[in-house]
């Protein structure tokens, strides 16, 4: 069993290329980003079923990683419905997902009107269990809250392997609504764009 050597240093640059992870925030979305936490839950409840950790272990940075992802997505949502609305632009600095959930479904709404997707209801329920279980993000990351309450205590066992599935299904309707509003966006934004254009001409 190794320990710490003199000198120690976590990020550093040297060696095999292919062990190399590129670092680019600064070109990614809200949503694109989330991607990478939901990309990590996948994979750790990928080797959990597989048997390959421990699987009572990999529920916690699991669940996490999916609550995480969802958060993103959603601001991502929020941020860009709003400017396509005139509503603003920013999102709600909250973690808490019936919040920014609310927010989003209604501005959808607001935009696709009677073509709304019924989907947009079936997701009720799952943001109500998750704001149930881990309203602040905090019950997969700490066994207790600051009062020293223990989390999850109605929680006893969770599915990992429908709750990837479920999420697949969630990300797959969540992917296509952040792109579509992302498209009506931009082609909003070359429209304003050529007509400003045309006006200088």
């Amino acid at each position: 069993m190794d320990w710490p050597q003199e000198n120690e240093q976590l990020f550093k640059i040297g060696g095999d290329i292919d062990d190399h992870a590129k670092v680019t925030p600064y070109w990614a979305s809200l949503a694109e980003y989330g991607e990478n936490y939901k990309n990590a839950a996948d994979a750790i409840i990928t080797a959990a079923v597989n048997r390959e950790m421990y699987i009572d272990s990999a529920v916690y940075p699991a669940v996490f990683l999916y609550r995480h992802y969802l958060e993103l997505t959603l601001k991502d949502i929020i941020f860009r419905s709003r400017r396509l609305e005139n509503k603003g632009n920013g999102f709600p600095k909250t973690h808490k997902l019936s919040i920014l959930w609310q927010e989003a479904k209604q501005l959808l709404k607001q935009h696709y009107d009677s073509e709304s997707p019924k989907e947009l209801d079936y997701l009720d329920g799952c943001f109500k269990e998750l704001d149930e279980h881990d309203p602040d993000s905090m019950a997969f990351r700490y066994p207790f809250d600051k009062k020293g309450n223990k989390h999850l205590m109605n929680l006893p066992q969770i599915n990992v392997r429908h709750l990837m599935d479920t999420m697949d299904r969630i990300a797959n309707f969540l992917s296509c609504i952040a792109a579509h509003i992302a498209e009506r966006l931009q082609y909003r934004s070359d429209m304003e764009a050529d007509m400003e254009h045309e006006d200088r001409s």
